[in-house]
């Protein structure tokens, strides 16, 4: 609840999107959460946002997808994936260990306990913040960022 995240999203070739979405695997009862895409900021954080998915529902273990209004069109390039919620909603994770790229580097203790890291930054529940809010730090402990799939057509 009230805790931004944010992963690294390469684009090597034009696409564009025309859906998003995320699973919720545990609910809260009338609890929301939003989803939403920053281009870099060119230092290898997030900036301007590109879409935010408004309120989406956590109440209901399902896979949630919003279609996005009008397609968004990404340019070769790094893009942020983001999630935000208003309680504590569980969502499906990257469980990947040390599979994906690694934009943010790795902890210093080497073992298996790590995943992808990812930006985590306090924020009150609400629209997503243009740019993305400062000050986030990075998160490499075993915990992992929640899984944001988008479909290009």
């Amino acid at each position: 609840a009230n805790q931004m995240r944010a992963s690294a999203f390469p684009v090597t070739k034009p696409m564009t999107l025309d859906q998003i979405q995320a699973e919720v695997t545990t609910l809260v009862g009338a609890s929301n959460f939003r989803l939403g895409i920053w281009a870099d900021n060119g230092s290898c954080y997030p900036g301007a946002l590109l879409m935010d998915t408004g309120n989406l529902s956590g109440a209901t273990v399902q896979v949630v997808n919003y279609a996005i209004p009008g397609n968004l069109v990404l340019s070769p390039g790094l893009y942020w994936f983001g999630i935000l919620g208003d309680a504590a909603i569980t969502f499906r994770t990257i469980n990947v260990v040390g599979g994906l790229l690694n934009y943010l580097g790795r902890p210093s203790a080497m073992g298996l306990n790590w995943r992808s890291p990812f930006y985590i930054v306090a924020q009150t529940f609400g629209a997503l913040p243009n740019p993305f809010t400062a000050g986030g730090t990075v998160n490499n402990a075993a915990n992992a960022i929640p899984e944001i799939i988008v479909h290009a057509i």
